[in-house]
């Protein structure tokens, strides 16, 4: 084993120390998600066992912030116009979205999943993995990859 492999052997294990630890509080979270963004969990965990644990907090604190959203906002037309305002803006809003902890990615992510609730909440749990660009389809266990729905 190189050092490089023992350096990435250790931080997998912090990682998973990290996700382990945050278990109770993501099944408080799960509880609280409509339906679709349970199946939606559901899915990846069914779909990619061994794996998804890497995903699973960046994929619940997507799921999470956009229920905030459809908490506060009603229409798809709303959900593009919070999209588009400034960050205070959007912190007066709604008060509790963590706008200031998101990437790009995440943002979008969330931004993308509300508005699919709202337009057809059925898509919610086939939508790709906010880390599918990052990782690939088959790593995340995104929907899309599973036969019988091709």
């Amino acid at each position: 084993m190189t050092e490089l492999d023992d350096a990435l052997a250790k931080a997998d294990a912090t990682f998973r120390k990290r996700w382990e630890e945050g278990q109770y509080e993501r099944a408080q979270q799960y509880d609280l998600f409509p339906l679709v963004f349970q199946e939606r969990i559901d899915g990846f965990r069914t779909r990619r066992p061994d794996t998804f644990w890497r995903m699973e907090r960046i994929e619940f604190f997507c799921c999470s912030e956009a229920v905030k959203i459809i908490n506060h906002l009603g229409t798809t037309e709303e959900i593009e116009n919070f999209a588009k305002l400034s960050l205070d803006a959007q912190e007066r809003l709604i008060p509790e979205f963590e706008h200031r902890t998101h990437t790009v990615d995440t943002f979008l992510m969330t931004i993308r999943l509300a508005w699919t609730y709202r337009k057809d909440s059925t898509l919610v749990p086939k939508a790709h993995s906010v880390c599918c660009a990052m990782t690939g389809c088959e790593l995340c266990g995104c929907w899309a990859t599973v036969a019988e729905t091709n």
